[in-house]
């Protein structure tokens, strides 16, 4: 199971990763792309090898009962771990009001009504900072597998607004890991 101890040491000491330069050039290229789902995919690339390249076993998220009742049969949680250890019960870490408005359609409407992911604005506990992560999941799983088009509305908005969540967070731990481009 990943611990913020293991992920620490990853995100600060793995010279064999070279993790801020990887954040850092990914974070460039997001930040030059004008669309929103190419700066999706270059924020979204940074956060997949975050919980990709935590400790391997995903086991369990025990302190958490609404990731115990979530999880499916393979789905080992993996993002709600990482976030958990990266953002624990930090209030600092407030996407609402920063980049989410009231009327966001993240906000407003689950990106997969099977699970109940409903976000509630301005609530910054680490149960609904996950339900966003797991969200900003089903939109890159719909974008790589669900053959979306982006041509409506909706569809636009949740992947800009999800870039921008994710261009958030990729700030946050640069800041928090103090990861300067040289580091």
């Amino acid at each position: 199971m990943i611990t913020k101890e293991n992920l620490d040491d990853l995100l600060k000491y793995n010279t064999d990763l070279k993790v801020p330069q990887f954040i850092n050039r990914w974070k460039k290229f997001g930040d030059k792309e004008k669309e929103s789902v190419f700066r999706f995919f270059c924020y979204y690339t940074v956060f997949n090898f975050l919980y990709n390249n935590g400790q391997e076993t995903y086991l369990n998220c025990p302190e958490n009962k609404f990731l115990q009742e979530l999880k499916l049969e393979k789905d080992k949680c993996q993002i709600c771990d990482t976030v958990f250890c990266i953002i624990g019960d930090d209030k600092d870490f407030n996407p609402f009001n920063r980049i989410l408005k009231r009327d966001s359609e993240l906000v407003n409407t689950p990106v997969d009504n099977t699970w109940d992911l409903k976000i509630i604005f301005n609530d910054c506990s680490i149960t609904n900072i996950q339900k966003l992560f797991l969200n900003i999941y089903r939109i890159r799983c719909n974008l790589y597998h669900g053959s979306k088009e982006m041509r409506g509305y909706r569809d636009r908005a949740i992947v800009k607004e999800a870039a921008d969540v994710l261009e958030y967070f990729l700030l946050y731990v640069l800041r928090k890991y103090d990861m300067r481009e040289d580091g």
